[in-house]
């Protein structure tokens, strides 16, 4: 004889029931519910002794829910394929609570999440995590999702919303130990002012070699730069043509004279003069000075034996080369962070000081826009490279987690607007729970958002940074486990750095960090 479960009640039907249309079937427990008598109300409770009754009932849940988890799954899957009157499984973890005596229902929110933290806490077992991050990801996230979901969309909700918390809260303990161990080789990459420092170091050691060359050179070095300049205004431009003047000017010698030998020295006054230019407020003059420059240092870094008259002109060359690189790195990685300087700065002094990520975003954007409708982003001008340039594209663009808790952080209550909306929402959702939960959601994924871009930032600034002369000093240094650990494109950018400089060509084919015989 067929046994059917209806609100809880085991009634016993005839065989016929069985040869009934499922429409007849649905209608005869429909009556059969209707004329079962009504429960008595549960007598009202304070929450402290529901909460201890709860507690009472830990033991007995925790070995249900390990013992009961093949029949709990049968009977879920069967109301899956919409088998709505098999009655749940003897072998469940709710016959097994009642028959261990734990079958009481918490009236409260405490003493529900507390029981609902019970069933959750065999997944405790096994795993490489610590017991405190297992505890949260695995147990106390996933059953105040669970409740969450129940309050929303009933057993279903409570299956759905448990997947979810426990996959976010896994992936975001993912993401935080990365995170973490970035942070502890970020000190692998010399800082801004060390870069800077350093260069400062080096120029000096330049000049102090008091190197000598001959007319030559700077006649012909005044002559790249001058055909560099075709195009722009000798007088529009005339302060970057008098240098150049200024440097050919080096070379020459009254008439009937000998040919003047050049002190490097003054060339060097020169280049810093052309530097100072770059920062003119005439567009046309910083376009021109940089075009000048850059063919002015090419020259000085590829000073050969043939051009000199006195010193070695390859410990100058390859002092200046390291120098002029490690200058320009930490400049970038200024230019990058005054943006994000300045992203912190709009958003603290906007609104109710909420919106980082967008202030973040837009100043970041301020480098990769074209110029003057230009198809060349400032980037490029500035004389970041085409990788770094991809990096604050994902910057301003955003990733999909970054930007799908971009999306759900407007949820968040950053004003009274905003807060009284989405608290509102949630009450309607699932009550007084949703009106609390909701917004701790949204502020949650704020945060998250916020996070996602910060670190953006900084893997671009490290980026930036590896591209200088001293990170790949410090690269051929690093035991290969540690630079397993850096961004894969900061390891792609040390490898090139470790490539290209002679004294680590040994390491072709090995790991960046691998040991170089001496």
């Amino acid at each position: 004889m067929p046994v059917l479960d209806i609100g809880g009640t085991r009634v016993s039907v005839d065989d016929s029931f069985l040869k009934l249309a499922p429409e007849q079937q649905n209608a005869t427990v429909e009556e059969i519910a209707k004329s079962l008598p009504k429960a008595a109300p549960a007598p009202s409770v304070g929450m402290g002794e529901d909460l201890a009754s709860s507690a009472k009932t830990v033991p007995g849940r925790i070995a249900a829910s390990a013992l009961g988890l093949p029949g709990d799954l049968y009977h879920l899957g069967l109301r899956a394929l919409g088998d709505n009157l098999t009655p749940r499984s003897e072998y469940g973890s709710e016959a097994i609570r009642q028959s261990l005596g734990s079958d009481y229902q918490a009236q409260h929110e405490p003493g529900r999440l507390l029981q609902k933290a019970a069933d959750f806490a065999p997944a405790l077992i096994g795993g490489p995590e610590g017991l405190a991050l297992k505890a949260a990801t695995r147990v106390a996230i996933p059953a105040v999702a669970s409740e969450a979901g129940g309050a929303v969309a009933g057993p279903y909700g409570e299956v759905a919303g448990a997947l979810l918390g426990a996959g976010g809260a896994s992936a975001a303990a993912r993401k935080f130990q990365q995170m973490g161990t970035a942070r502890s080789t970020a000190s692998t990459i010399p800082t801004a002012q060390d870069l800077l420092s350093t260069a400062r170091g080096q120029f000096k050691s330049a000049e102090d070699m008091n190197l000598v060359v001959k007319p030559d050179f700077t006649s012909a070095a005044a002559a790249d730069m001058r055909a560099a300049l075709r195009g722009f205004d000798p007088e529009g431009q005339a302060p970057v043509f008098k240098a150049v003047d200024r440097l050919e000017a080096l070379g020459q010698s009254a008439p009937g004279l000998p040919p003047t030998a050049v002190p490097m020295n003054e060339v060097e006054l020169i280049r810093k003069q052309l530097t100072n230019l770059k920062m003119s407020p005439d567009a046309p003059t910083r376009e021109a000075a940089r075009k000048a420059l850059d063919t002015l240092v090419s020259t000085q870094k590829s000073l050969t034996a043939a051009d000199v008259i006195a010193g070695d002109a390859a410990a100058y060359s390859k002092t200046m080369q390291d120098a002029v690189g490690n200058y320009a790195a930490s400049k970038r990685s200024n230019t990058v962070m005054g943006k994000a300087a300045l992203g912190d700065l709009n958003a603290a002094t906007a609104g109710s000081g909420a919106n980082e990520d967008n202030a973040l975003r837009q100043a970041i954007k301020q480098l990769v826009r074209p110029v003057n409708n230009d198809i060349v982003p400032k980037a490029q001008r500035l004389g970041f490279n085409q990788t770094e340039i991809d990096a604050m594209n994902q910057v301003a663009r955003g990733t999909p987690a970054g930007n799908a808790a971009r999306y759900l952080g407007k949820l968040a209550p950053t004003g009274s607007v905003s807060g009284a909306m989405s608290a509102g929402a949630g009450y309607g959702a699932a009550g007084p729970f949703g009106a609390v939960a909701l917004p701790a959601a949204g502020y949650l994924a704020k945060k998250i958002g916020d996070m996602s871009t910060k670190s953006a930032i900084k893997t671009l600034d490290s980026l930036v940074r590896s591209r200088s002369p001293l990170a790949q000093q410090v690269a051929a240094q690093l035991p290969p486990q540690l630079v397993a650990q850096l961004p894969t494109k900061t390891q792609a950018i040390l490898q090139t750095l470790a490539l290209s400089a002679p004294p680590l060509r040994q390491q072709i084919g090995q790991p960046v960090g691998q040991p170089v015989a001496q």
